[in-house]
């Protein structure tokens, strides 16, 4: 189940007894939350019992260039996770080209890997990208992942 950060609580409560897992969207959809407001929901999260959190980057520092704002947000957040999984949701639609979303992921997965929970660095799972919230037109399409993946 993924909740909002003020009802993580609300909805672990509502797995009780059935294996429910919740997991917690921090800057969704849009990503244009200050890195505090995501960085302090994080914590709050993982403190009420989030086991993973899907974070939005920031669309609008990436598109303008601002690429060490959006890692250094990154950073933030995955730090403010301790052992619980981090999702890095980039919006590829919202992207523009193929270069962007393959810049998008690099740095991403760059940013994350500088903030592992272990001394021994980041375990597999700990952390994955995403291509879209679904909530946008186009949001995923194949030539992206394609791309992404190949």
């Amino acid at each position: 189940m993924t909740a909002t950060s003020a009802a993580v609580r609300c909805g672990l409560g509502a797995g009780v007894g059935v294996g429910c897992v919740v997991g917690c969207v921090i800057g969704f959809p849009h990503g244009n939350s200050a890195t505090e407001s995501k960085r302090y929901e994080t914590e709050l999260a993982c403190r009420d019992g989030a086991v993973e959190i899907d974070m939005v980057i920031n669309r609008g520092a990436f598109l303008a260039g601002r690429y060490d704002e959006v890692q250094a947000e990154i950073v933030a957040v995955k730090r403010a996770c301790g052992p619980a999984h981090l999702k890095i949701i980039l919006e590829t639609g919202e992207l523009g080209t193929l270069d962007e979303v393959r810049l998008a992921s690099d740095l991403a997965i760059e940013a994350a890997m500088t903030a592992p929970f272990s001394d021994s660095g980041v375990t597999d799972g700990e952390i994955f990208i995403k291509t879209s919230t679904g909530k946008i037109s186009p949001a995923a399409t194949m030539s992206r992942i394609r791309f992404r993946t190949g």
